[in-house]
Parts: structure tokens; sequence; C-alpha cells
């Protein structure tokens, strides 16, 4: 058993076992399991209490050491700020460990939705070569890498095959447990036409057809987007800073303040400061807005 597993069987024995606790976290059951995170739901909610503590111990110890023997503050005034540092650490940590199973879950559905054209029109092809939906889902489970949904369609064949399960149902838990809404509508579509017999290769060429749409259609606005952020970098990012500097430098000679800045000061605050931060809050704008795949 390795340390990551005793650290969550620890867990599990500090706060997993109380239902109290574990019941006020419910919503992070369907969370893991849309994740594809492995773990069991109470050991979960028990490293994130036990994680989040230490998280808070050490906010609080390190910074009292910190404050009343190197600083030299007052015991009191030491104790009160570390006391709030402690517990803003184990808010902090609590937190992200909650929304983590969220982000993965997130992650993983937009590369489903930016791959759903093209597992769509493999689903079709195997369709009307007579691929059973079984088998369909098997040759699936293969292409994580690929399409993203391997996971899903490993899940589905395990209900089947582990569980006993009909497909139905097994499509009916991947539509429940599906990161992507876009999926889940294409299971519950392939349900509907298993259950009324009727074409299920005409349904997948239709649904490919439309998501091939939607793609050109995402694309073209991420296109437009795009330009619109590549006009304001320019305007705001580079001929603005460069107005900015040479404003800046001008002044200086003249003497005098901003504000009441200093202009060295505010040269010094544009270009160590408010330039990389511009910077960064772009980069991550456009890591948000940009397709995954």
């Amino acid at each position: 058993m390795g340390l990551k597993e005793r650290f969550f069987i620890l867990g599990y024995h500090f706060a997993g076992k109380n239902k109290k606790i574990t019941s006020m976290f419910l919503d992070l059951r369907d969370s893991l399991a849309k994740s594809g995170i492995r773990i069991n739901f109470r050991s979960y909610v028990g490293a994130m209490f036990l994680l989040s503590t230490i998280m808070g111990a050490v906010s609080f110890i390190l910074p009292l050491v910190i404050f009343s023997i190197l600083l030299g503050f007052p015991i009191f005034y030491a104790s009160l700020y570390s006391l709030g540092l402690g517990v803003l650490g184990f808010i902090v940590s609590l937190m992200f460990i909650y929304l983590y199973p969220s982000l993965v879950a997130s992650s993983r559905g937009k590369m489903i939705d930016a791959n759903l054209p093209f597992i769509a029109n493999a689903m079709a092809i195997l369709a009307s070569a007579g691929v059973t939906p079984e088998k369909i889902f098997y040759s699936l489970s293969k292409t994580e890498e690929e399409f993203g949904v391997g996971r899903e369609a490993r899940t589905i064949i395990r209900d089947m095959e582990l569980l006993g399960v009909d497909i139905i149902q097994a499509l009916r838990f991947g539509v429940k447990y599906s990161p992507s809404k876009n999926f889940a509508n294409l299971l519950q579509g392939i349900i509907e036409n298993t259950r009324s017999g009727g074409d299920l290769a005409g349904y997948l060429r239709d649904i490919a057809g439309y998501y091939i749409r939607e793609t050109r259609r995402r694309l073209r606005d991420f296109l437009e987007t795009l330009g619109f952020i590549a006009e304001a970098y320019v305007t705001i990012l580079v001929a603005g800073p460069l107005m900015l500097v040479v404003m800046l430098s001008i002044m200086s000679f003249l003497g005098g303040t901003f504000l009441g800045f200093g202009i060295t000061f505010l040269l010094y605050l544009t270009t160590y400061i408010l330039l990389p931060v511009a910077v960064i809050a772009l980069l991550i704008l456009l890591s948000i807005i940009v397709p995954k795949r």
C-alpha cells in the first residue's frame, strides 16, 4: 500500500466516517464520478478535511514563529494575526480541494465537446457497418488519447460486463455521470433510438453533421473574439505603455509628481507590475477561451 492510499485511509478515519460531515458535501459524489477521479467519496471528503487542517496548522504555526520570534511582535498580536492566517489557510485549502473535481470534470467535458464531431462520425461509420452498440463503445474505449471519451466508454462496458446491466441501463448511467452535456445528449439519443428500434446509423450521421456545423460556428465566434483580443492587446499593451513611458520620461525631466506619486515610482510600477499582471491576465483569458483538443 502506497503513501497516497495510506493518506486517504487516514482521511477516512479522520472525518470520512462522520455522516454529518459527508452529508454536507453530497454534490462531490457526482463531481468525483464525472471527473474520473477514482477515489471513494467518503475517503475524499476525509482527506479534504485532513489536508485542510494540516494547511491551517502550518499557516498558524509558521507565522506565529515569524511574528513573535523573528519580528518581535507582542504575543497577543502575533497569535491574533497567525490565527487569522491559519483560518484563511484552512478555508482556501478546503475550497480548492472541494472545487478540484469540478474543475477536472469541466476540463474533460470541454475536451469531449471539441471532439464530438469525430466521435459521432466514428460511431456512425461503425453503425453503418452493422456493428452493435456494445461493440461501438468497446471500440471507443480504446480512443482516450484521440477523443478523450475512452473512460466513459470503458465505464459503460464495465457496467454491462461486470454489473450485468443491459445496454440501455448502462447508457443511462453514462448520461448521468458524463462530464459533457453534449455527449450525454448523444447517449440519450442512442437510448431513445435503441428503444424505438430506429436507424442508429442514420441518427449518428445526422448528429455528427449537427456537431460539425456547431463546431464551425464556434470556431468563427472564436476567431472573431481572438481578433478583438489582438486589437486590444496592440492598443492597451503595446501602444499604450509606450506612450505612457514616453510621457512619464518627459515628465521626469520636468520634475514634480503625478497624483501624489513620484514619476520614477510610476515608471517602475508600470514596467515591473502593471504590464506583467496585464500580460498574465491575457494569457489566463486565452487559456480559458481557446478550444481544447
